[in-house]
């Protein structure tokens, strides 16, 4: 991520190019920001752990905060093509 002083002040940076929060299908949050990763697209999904627990076993998973969204950055070098 690039940032760029926005003249207030030299401890405020703004990012240079905006980010935008993407709508994509449920529980493909994860499979779809590595796909625009590989693409050259900067992408962030916020992840929280927590336990499931099922009959036979207890397992550790990383859910996403924000069910069916991710974050990415629109970079005016990557074109916005899907």
């Amino acid at each position: 991520m690039q940032f760029e002083g926005n003249g207030l002040s030299d401890e405020v940076l703004v990012p240079k190019d905006p980010w935008f929060a993407v709508y994509t299908r449920h529980q493909h949050e994860k499979t779809v920001c590595q796909n625009l990763t590989g693409r050259g697209f900067e992408t962030f999904v916020p992840l929280y752990e927590t336990v499931h627990q099922w009959k036979d076993r207890i397992k550790l998973l990383s859910m996403p905060l924000f069910p069916a969204m991710y974050f990415s950055e629109a970079t005016s070098d990557v074109g916005w093509t899907f």
